[in-house]
């Protein structure tokens, strides 16, 4: 039994990508600012840092769906 279906890792990410941003950006954006002195650098690392925590998101949630699902482990 496979709770990961095709399209859900996909709906997980459309969903989640905004919530993970707005915390990002409010947290970390200003340190990226910070080092960077550029509104358009701290935006770039904001959303590159949101795309990596969603993909450790979806990783962590694949393979909690594998453990309770009893699957293969990676």
């Amino acid at each position: 039994m496979n709770f990961m279906k095709t399209g859900l890792p996909v709906l997980l990410a459309l969903v989640w990508a905004p919530i993970v941003w707005l915390s990002v950006g409010s947290v970390l954006s200003p340190a990226f600012f910070r080092l960077t002195a550029s509104h358009a650098a701290a935006g770039a690392l904001s959303i590159l840092s949101t795309a990596a925590v969603v993909y450790l998101f979806l990783r962590l949630f694949g393979r909690l769906s594998r453990r309770i699902g009893g699957g293969q482990e990676d």
